[in-house]
């Protein structure tokens, strides 16, 4: 769904700071107003995903940008660094938990190493 006009009507003050109000019409042809914390949030082309409430000021849109899957998987080096730093996280954590601290890299490279193998061993 793509936006197709888009005219600012004026802002207001809500309970969650400043909004700025659009009228907005859809390429289906459906129109309603949009609130926004930014004042160039959307633009005319943008393409959206749009909930539709009716209420006491008439239909109002909540937009938001479709999901896009990832065409691209992550390189296996990006993956391996990805997944060191989330070790080195867990093993940290872990420390923290039983209220310990590493005496040196090794020790540390050594346990994060252990949640890697862990992990793996469960998604297996």
């Amino acid at each position: 769904m793509k936006i197709t006009n888009l005219q600012f009507t004026g802002t207001w003050e809500s309970k969650f700071g400043l909004l700025y109000q659009y009228d907005a019409t859809l390429d289906d042809g459906r129109t309603g107003r949009v609130n926004c914390k930014t004042k160039d949030a959307w633009k005319v082309g943008d393409e959206v995903e749009v909930q539709v409430t009716e209420g006491n000021y008439g239909t109002s849109f909540k937009l938001s940008r479709p999901q896009m899957e990832s065409k691209s998987q992550s390189s296996p080096e990006v993956q391996k660094r990805i997944d060191a730093s989330w070790a080195i996280g867990q093993a940290i954590q872990y420390a923290i938990c039983q209220e310990f601290s590493f005496h040196d890299d090794k020790e540390l490279a050594l346990t994060a190493r252990k949640m890697l193998d862990l992990r793996n061993s469960l998604l297996q």
